[in-house]
């Protein structure tokens, strides 16, 4: 009869740790499919979150959609993009500069090449055409305008920017722009009414930092 009992005990005791063995294994799986199921939950989200505001390929160029809020210069633009401000160099580009403080003044037709751009992208919403954020955190871009012209390409056909060929073109992606400057040049638009207009780049150099102005 003792031995009966003891038997009894001991099925019993192997019956406990046995329920306690699965009750851990069960928990351990619940738990490591929740965190796999968070992890997807946060990459998901994070890929959704960077895809909203900016579209990359495979080439790195990527693509920022929004509301042009402000335009500074020829050559540069605020965006709006899902509620918050991005300064935009249009690539390629240089238009004259305008007047930063007293000791970096502006240059003939600034104010007019702004306000050239201005009516072609204000308050427009666009998608941009994006190759890298440069030395200021301005997203330089190509900003199309229809299927088959860019504001950059536009500005520089109306006489109201050169083709950036400073710095050996090592700015220069869009090589059409040298020959519409060409033609504006020939047609005397815009800036090229001047008989000696200065490049931006030149300016930047002989004006402002060595103070040469005339």
């Amino acid at each position: 009869m003792k031995n009966s009992k003891g038997v009894v005990r001991r099925r019993n005791k192997i019956s406990v740790v046995c329920l306690v063995l699965l009750s851990v294994a069960v928990l351990w799986v619940l738990l490591g499919q929740g965190e796999a199921t968070q992890s997807r939950f946060f990459e998901k989200r994070s890929t959704l979150q960077t895809n909203k505001s900016a579209a990359h390929d495979v080439a790195g160029i990527f693509v920022l959609e929004g509301r042009v809020s402000h335009v500074a210069d020829g050559d540069t633009i605020n965006i709006q993009v899902d509620g918050e401000r991005k300064r935009v160099r249009l690539a390629s580009i240089d238009s004259p500069e305008t007047a930063v403080r007293t000791d970096r003044p502006g240059q003939p037709y600034a104010q007019q090449a702004r306000r050239a751009l201005e009516r072609m992208v204000l308050h427009q919403q666009l998608s941009l055409r994006c190759f890298e954020q440069d030395r200021y955190g301005r997203y330089v871009c190509d900003v199309p305008l229809t299927k088959t012209k860019t504001a950059n390409q536009i500005m520089v056909e109306q006489g109201w920017a050169w083709a950036y060929t400073g710095s050996s073109r090592r700015y220069l992606r869009d090589e059409s722009l040298v020959s519409l400057q060409e033609q504006a040049q020939q047609k005397g638009l815009g800036l090229w009414q001047s008989q000696k207009p200065v490049a931006p780049w030149v300016w930047r150099v002989e004006c402002w930092q060595k103070k040469k102005c005339s």
